[in-house]
């Protein structure tokens, strides 16, 4: 399985697929300086594959090139930040 992201580029939605498969979304809007991860979906058969983590960071790389913070409100993309401690200094509320 080859997962490939793309990133509707402003409308706040990030999509996983293999081929014409859909994997997973990713859904977050980018207000007030930040890049808030409001959700990240996994579609069922495909858990535990990748997909969310493929997911969340394109959503950090979609920050970085808009040169803003990560705001993660999901659960999953929390608990990415969480085991990446060396991304701690992306999140807006790094202190």
């Amino acid at each position: 399985m080859e997962t490939i992201v793309s990133n509707d580029n402003g409308h706040g939605r990030i999509d996983a697929q293999d081929g014409d498969i859909a994997l997973g979304k990713l859904e977050y809007e980018i207000t007030g300086g930040n890049l808030s991860i409001l959700h990240t979906y996994t579609f069922k058969g495909y858990e535990g594959k990748g997909v969310g983590k493929a997911l969340v960071e394109a959503a950090i790389e979609e920050a970085q090139r808009q040169k803003v913070l990560v705001n993660p409100v999901c659960s999953f993309a929390q608990t990415y930040f969480d085991r990446h401690k060396d991304l701690q200094h992306l999140l807006a509320n790094h202190t």
